[in-house]
């Protein structure tokens, strides 16, 4: 089993064109990637993030996990480390800001460009929200809403969503997973009240009276019924996430790694979907 990417300048063949209204994230890009499974580039969305690592291996043990779910999801993907003139030449000076860069370099989210628009970008105005509360219950969406709940997704919205067909999607952009904690500097910590976005919308669309009580707890047994998959996607890609790890953190990496390890397996341990959503 190959390890997770991480990749420099060479990598970096081309830019193709800026991704306008594609999110809070100016430098958000379409680029030619080669990455090392693949002699020919890819053109892949690009996105600059903290220096600190922290967004860009959330998103890195995101996707791994994600696809070891069988979810859909972008086939290649990697973490770019780019010398801050590499990435000026590329984006302008403007948008290489001060806190973009550290000891002269920057750091980036590369994956697969997908061909599908986000449920915002698809559906206009309050539509958007109408749509998403019919994707989550279908198979695609619980299955979604199953890994928001165990990975504490707080930053899950129509625009990061991709609307692949009716009754199918493919979930993007996990750099807020676990709740915004920062475990580089301290243990993942979560009150027993705390709820994924995911499931706060559902509750809400329930409580407005939007989804039907039949139609919410049909939802609720479709992520129980998702989440009995989830100790085996762990497993299945903890070799890939530990050596993503010891290769960005090499010094404090027994640490860093026990931290995420700890919070991912508690919520994904048997009946913990369950006890947590009410199922019997």
């Amino acid at each position: 089993m190959s390890s997770f990417p991480l990749l420099d300048d060479s990598a970096y063949v081309s830019y193709v064109q800026r991704l306008s209204g594609w999110g809070a994230n100016q430098t958000t890009h379409l680029a030619e990637i080669r990455y090392p499974v693949q002699s020919a580039p890819i053109v892949s969305v690009v996105k600059l993030l903290s220096p600190s690592l922290l967004n860009v291996c959330n998103e890195a043990v995101s996707w791994l996990f994600l696809r070891a779910a069988g979810f859909a999801a972008p086939k290649n993907a990697a973490i770019l480390v780019l010398t801050e003139k590499k990435a000026k030449a590329i984006l302008g000076t403007r948008l290489i800001t001060k806190d973009l860069v550290h000891n002269g370099y920057v750091v980036a989210w590369a994956s697969k460009q997908l061909d599908f628009s986000s449920i915002k970008a698809f559906f206009a105005g309050s539509r958007a929200d109408a749509e998403w509360l019919k994707v989550l219950q279908t198979l695609h969406g619980a299955q979604i809403a199953a890994f928001d709940e165990v990975f504490l997704n707080r930053d899950r919205n129509t625009g990061n969503v991709l609307f692949s067909g009716k009754g199918e999607c493919i979930p993007i952009d996990h750099e807020h997973v676990f709740d915004y904690q920062d475990w580089i500097r301290s243990d993942l910590n979560v009150s027993q009240d705390a709820e994924s976005d995911t499931l706060c919308f559902l509750k809400n669309s329930a409580r407005k009276g939007t989804l039907e009580k039949n139609a919410f707890q049909d939802v609720m047994s479709k992520m129980v019924h998702y989440s009995h998959d989830h100790q085996v996607a762990l497993e299945a890609s903890k070799q890939q996430v530990l050596q993503l790890l010891e290769k960005t953190f090499p010094e404090d990496f027994e640490l860093i790694s026990e931290r995420i390890f700890a919070f991912v397996a508690e919520r994904t341990a048997k009946h913990w979907m369950e006890n947590k959503l009410g199922i019997v």
